[in-house]
């Protein structure tokens, strides 16, 4: 209740720890200052920005997720009805208002998500790519959708209320599907132009099933996405 459920620039703050610990191997605690986390971040260094992260590690350290029917037991290679736990199982941090002689911040992964992160279970990221985007709702469904084009599969169709709410966290405030449509498009935008959407007619993008009912239909580029700095 103090800090709250996580933000959407907190899933930046999350994946930029996953690269850090993907750089030491899948380390189950890992090292980071916060001026280190915004050059990965490519934030801007600062109080503003050092605030953002402070908090974000907070929420993300005290919420805890009920997978139902969507965790994955690598070795008994089976789905959990229900798996509960939260990513980080403990955090310091050391550089704040009263700093201390480290200067540093720590993290530590629970067991079950740490387990998960040596099983590999972890689909790889084009992280530039993931960084570069401007929008949350980019970010996150860019996230969803690079993980559903796994396996040569390139096209992808869902319910429009399913996906905006279920998968990529839009407030249920937006009931009306023309709302998510308007909400949506942006994001689609961008994702085209970096070139890992490929572009579609509204009439094809947006289907029509039923009154109040439509499906969204995404297909991958062809061509690799632009070059990024």
């Amino acid at each position: 209740e103090e800090w709250g459920l996580p933000a959407a620039h907190d899933d930046d703050v999350m994946v930029a720890l996953l690269q850090i610990s993907h750089r030491t191997n899948w380390s189950k605690r890992i090292e980071f200052s916060r001026y280190e986390l915004c050059q990965l971040l490519r934030w801007s260094m600062g109080g503003p920005s050092y605030e953002r992260i402070y908090k974000a590690l907070h929420r993300l350290s005290t919420t805890t997720y009920n997978y139902r029917h969507a965790w994955r037991d690598h070795t008994r290679k089976e789905w959990i009805p229900s798996q509960v736990f939260s990513y980080i199982q403990s955090l310091k941090i050391n550089e704040a208002n009263r700093r201390t002689q480290s200067g540093r911040c720590e993290v530590t992964w629970s067991d079950d998500f740490h387990q998960s992160l040596l099983a590999g279970c972890l689909k790889r990221l084009d992280y530039d790519l993931f960084i570069s985007l401007k929008s949350p709702i980019a970010k996150r469904l860019y996230r969803f959708l690079d993980k559903r084009f796994g396996a040569g599969r390139s096209d992808y169709t869902r319910d429009l209320h399913t996906l905006a709410f279920e998968k990529i966290g839009i407030a249920r405030s937006y009931k009306d599907a023309a709302q998510i449509k308007r909400v949506l498009r942006p994001a689609i935008l961008e994702l085209e132009k970096v070139g890992f959407l490929a572009t579609e007619s509204q009439e094809k993008r947006f289907q029509r099933v039923r009154r109040g009912q439509w499906m969204i239909h995404f297909r991958k580029a062809q061509t690799p996405c632009k070059k990024r700095k």
